[in-house]
């Protein structure tokens, strides 16, 4: 069925109607499949889109994302227009994303492992040292909050500077952080700051003295500073349950950091085994990877890094591997804008077509189903955050089978090397 009459008697709507359609971004069959039930599907998908679905989150296509643009575009949402229409019309010439990018993926799993977004300014003549708090901050054991405090402000006292605390979670008030002021030496009380910052991307009006001294709480602080000032300047506070100190923030430690707070899958499903097994290796070059964003999120942001920093260093006229994410594989998102990851639940994927060259297995323990997979013709890449003994970086195996450490480094590696 098409469009009824009425509706498109009206200019505007046969105006978005055929623009849209032109655009090849709306996919009916997708549509159809994805968001109409019952009776709905004798209805025209498009002008359900249009007059309804739109409104309900509901996506047009693979590769754009309604509710990602109205909720990044506050113009669109303001005005209530059809995301697609308006960006058939306008956000394509103004170079907005239809769907998150690789980077936007990585936030949505580790938001506040997400660089603190700011902007140098002059230092009007004093140093001030900056110590970030966020959700994954111990401030649940009686007197951490205190410590904290206190360490970072000796270390204010020591540069003769002023101390400032930048709170990134909800579960701290601005009480808290008065009561553990409170108990500072009255200079450093008088002095001192505080200052919300949001987990958004796009947010950049936090200002950061150029000589400012950072200091990290948390294995999140620590990657959400690694941008915000000069490396010799930023600092971590050490595990507060054995010895409270400050220690030097570089790579390696932020990097070790990660190896602590990263889970994994225990193991590969069986199912997902048998059904590549059934399917065999593709003639097409293809990764696929089985995640749960929600279970491993920075399993998930490590994966999201290694794959886009992979495609964006293929050589130009090299195959791209196509690849697919199969579990919970989070929201959408492209790399570089046309490369769309396939993402699919587990029942959809075993109700595809879908076959791959490489299966990229991230879980906790080694298991059988990497060797199974390798005889079967597959190249398999095992990632593990257990202590492998692979520094960063670093990959063992050989043809089919290669294990590797679960870092965004060491994927890429192994990416390489098998598509080499």
């Amino acid at each position: 069925m098409f469009a009824p009459r009425g509706w498109l008697s009206r200019r505007f709507h046969r105006q978005m109607y055929r623009s849209v359609a032109r655009s090849g971004l709306f996919d009916r069959a997708y549509y159809r499949h994805h968001h109409l039930r019952g009776a709905l599907r004798f209805q025209d998908p498009l002008w359900h889109f249009l007059s309804t679905g739109w409104k309900q989150g509901s996506s047009p296509s693979a590769h754009f994302d309604s509710e990602y643009y109205v909720a990044k575009n506050d113009d669109v949402r303001v005005a209530g227009l059809n995301p697609l229409f308006h960006y058939v019309e306008y956000g394509h010439a103004e170079r907005r994303l239809p769907v998150r990018s690789s980077l936007e993926a990585q936030h949505a799993a580790t938001p506040e492992a997400s660089p603190l977004r700011c902007f140098i300014t002059p230092s009007l003549g004093h140093k001030r040292v900056s110590v970030l708090l966020d959700s994954a901050t111990d401030l649940a054991t009686p007197g951490n909050l205190l410590t904290i405090v206190r360490r970072a402000a000796e270390k204010a006292e020591s540069e003769s500077a002023t101390l400032r605390v930048l709170i990134r979670t909800g579960s701290l008030n601005h009480l808290e952080v008065h009561e553990a002021l409170s108990q500072l030496s009255q200079g450093i009380q008088d002095s001192a700051e505080i200052t919300e910052v949001p987990s958004s991307l796009t947010y950049s009006d936090i200002p950061v003295f150029h000589d400012e001294i950072s200091i990290a709480t948390s294995w999140s602080t620590s990657f959400a500073l690694r941008y915000s000032t000069e490396q010799e300047n930023a600092l971590a506070i050490g595990d507060l349950g054995q010895e409270s100190s400050l220690i030097a923030n570089d790579e390696k430690l932020r990097q070790l950091l990660i190896h602590r707070h990263t889970s994994a899958p225990e193991t590969l499903p069986l199912e997902l085994v048998v059904n590549l097994q059934k399917r065999g290796p593709s003639a097409k070059p293809g990764v696929f990877a089985f995640i749960d964003i929600e279970a491993h999120p920075m399993a998930y942001s490590l994966l999201v890094e290694a794959l886009s920093h992979f495609l964006l260093n293929r050589l130009p006229d090299s195959d791209l591997p196509a690849v697919t994410l199969v579990g919970n594989p989070g929201p959408r998102f492209a790399i570089a804008e046309e490369l769309h990851p396939t993402l699919l639940t587990t029942e959809e994927f075993a109700a595809s077509n879908v076959s791959v060259t490489c299966a990229l297995v991230l879980s906790r323990i080694e298991d059988p189903g990497p060797s199974a997979l390798s005889m079967a013709g597959f190249r398999v890449i095992h990632a593990t955050p257990q202590d492998s003994g692979l520094g960063i970086g670093e990959t063992a195996g050989k043809d089919a089978f290669m294990r590797t450490a679960l870092t965004a480094e060491a994927l890429e590696k192994a990416l390489s090397e098998v598509f080499s």
